[in-house]
């Protein structure tokens, strides 16, 4: 489709043709090592100020398109994932309490691209992200020892925040707690349906993929430019 093509060509080809390209950008996002799979197989895609290196200029990209255009095109990533910027913070009801926690939506292959583990319950999945899903969130270990004294019991709970309710699924690693702040994280196409937002197909994200074995970083920037030509 020529119109998504041009947007593949603008926001991806920007990054990868700039001194710092947008498959280097691992160091400025990871700024500390995580509890996760093999993290210098993890790369960002997008474009950012290279000048400054903030992350939080990453920018969101069509999120279903570019990741088929990016896994059926070649055989670069093993698989891609996204979330929707930083987190926002909420004053969520847990039954007659408050508390206060770091939400940020990503995508149902979140957790399974980064190879994070859970410590109680399980993560969200593909098929938490799907249209007409049931609303639920992870929990990062701070918060679940913060707010819930690390009680196992905590799965099952029902969170409200942001006018939507959360049912508790699981908590993840702990020292994991990305994008920024997060120490939450929920499914980002029900919440979009749930607040009367885009539709599925016009969801976006700031990607982030897991290179195949044997690829290199060099190797996937010049695979990249080659398929956006």
């Amino acid at each position: 489709r020529p119109v998504f093509a041009a947007s593949v060509v603008l926001t991806l080809a920007v990054g990868i043709g700039a001194t710092t390209a947008a498959f280097a950008l691992v160091d400025a996002v990871f700024l500390t090592r995580l509890p996760v799979k093999d993290q210098d197989r993890l790369v960002v895609l997008g474009t950012n100020d290279h000048a400054q290196g903030y992350v939080g200029d990453l920018e969101t990209v069509p999120w279903l398109d570019t990741r088929r255009f990016l896994l059926e095109r070649h055989a670069t990533f093993a698989d891609v994932a996204g979330y929707q910027g930083g987190a926002d913070p909420y004053a969520a009801r847990d039954g007659d309490r408050t508390l206060h926690l770091t939400s940020a939506p990503v995508t149902g292959g979140f957790f399974i691209v980064l190879g994070v583990k859970p410590i109680v319950g399980r993560l969200l999945g593909p098929d938490d992200d799907l249209p007409g899903s049931s609303g639920v969130v992870v929990l990062s270990d701070r918060l679940w020892h913060r707010e819930f004294g690390a009680d196992q019991s905590v799965v099952g709970h029902t969170l409200l925040f942001g006018g939507l309710t959360y049912r508790v699924v699981g908590v993840a690693a702990p020292q994991f707690s990305f994008p920024a702040t997060a120490e939450a994280w929920v499914p980002m196409a029900p919440e979009a349906a749930q607040q009367g937002g885009q539709p599925l197909d016009k969801l976006t994200a700031v990607l982030i993929a897991r290179l195949n074995p044997n690829v290199t970083i060099g190797g996937a920037r010049a695979e990249l430019q080659y398929a956006l030509r």
